[in-house]
């Protein structure tokens, strides 16, 4: 659990430090790193869903406590239709950065798959029994009594 903490809050500094630079795409790249770094794909995909979304909504949050974004959200919602709710951009925003995340995480661990290579045979495979005397499948399912 630890691992996935440090790798969620790295990719999150890294993410929101992107975004306040003008780089809106950085939780693409960090999803993709972390799935290379990480290896495992059922950490790599929350850690770069949650990292792009958190990257994304912390930035929006602030922005809207420091400079009020509640007037541009809502004529934004009246411009694509949802009339003067300014939830529905808010919300939209932060899902584009949800899913930069984790389509750059999806990306990273088929790339890390696919550099991997075929995987190998296995040298001692299991080889069936010989059916003997005692045994179900060679008496028609049925055992000896």
């Amino acid at each position: 659990m630890s691992r996935f903490l440090v790798a969620l809050v790295a990719c999150t500094a890294m993410n929101v430090a992107g975004v306040v630079l003008g780089f809106w795409s950085l939780p693409f790249v960090t999803g993709v790193l972390v799935a290379l770094v990480v290896g495992r794909k059922r950490l790599a995909l929350p850690i770069g869903a949650l990292s792009g979304l958190l990257g994304w909504g912390l930035v929006l949050g602030w922005d809207a406590v420091r400079y009020g974004i509640g007037p541009a959200s809502s004529s934004l919602g009246a411009i694509m239709g949802y009339g003067r709710s300014g939830l529905i951009p808010l919300t939209l925003t932060c899902l584009v950065g949800l899913l930069l995340g984790l389509v750059g995480a999806w990306l990273g661990s088929a790339l890390r798959a696919l550099g991997s290579g075929p995987r190998r045979a296995d040298p001692h495979p299991v080889v069936p029994a010989i059916d003997r005397p005692g045994d179900r499948a060679a008496n028609g399912g049925v055992a000896d009594r």
